[in-house]
């Protein structure tokens, strides 16, 4: 059961922390197995994102590589959105040690403003902890600004 009863200083506490402890016994766990499992299952599918905005100011986005990210901890890249500040074209590639992990399936806005894919058939989606990802422009038109967003699930 919960502790109930009026708390007003640290001996009421320690009194009513005693008294739950006798209560659940030697053998009882404080968290069950069940609960133990919900929460790693949440833990499982924590989701998260980085990503890049590049900026040309008042000039088209220009290719090549733009920036870097290194990866924390394992996760699995789960989705990505991109924006651009007009309707245009651009084509991102996001590649480890400078192989693509997107296969064929680089994140793209073909004259359009917004895109995302959460499909990712042909992507390599496992991410190691101490990974370092590289973004790269490979193509660009009418855009000045454009944000990739990696979703990734931790």
């Amino acid at each position: 059961g919960d502790i109930t009863g009026t708390l007003t200083d640290q001996t009421d506490l320690q009194t009513a922390l005693n008294g739950k402890a006798a209560a659940l016994g030697a053998d009882d766990n404080y968290v069950t197995d069940a609960e133990k499992s919900t929460w790693n299952a949440k833990l499982s599918s924590v989701k998260d994102t980085f990503g890049i905005t590049v900026d040309g100011g008042a000039t088209v986005l220009t290719t090549g590589t733009k920036g870097y990210r290194y990866i924390e901890q394992d996760c699995t890249i789960s989705g990505w959105h991109i924006s651009g500040n007009a309707s245009g074209s651009i084509v991102f590639d996001v590649k480890r040690s400078t192989v693509s992990l997107a296969g064929s399936e680089k994140p793209t806005l073909s004259s359009q403003q917004y895109n995302s894919d959460t499909s990712l058939t042909t992507w390599t989606t496992s991410l190691i902890a101490g990974d370092i990802i590289e973004f790269v422009i490979d193509s660009a038109s009418v855009l000045t600004s454009a944000t990739l967003t990696v979703v990734v699930i931790k």
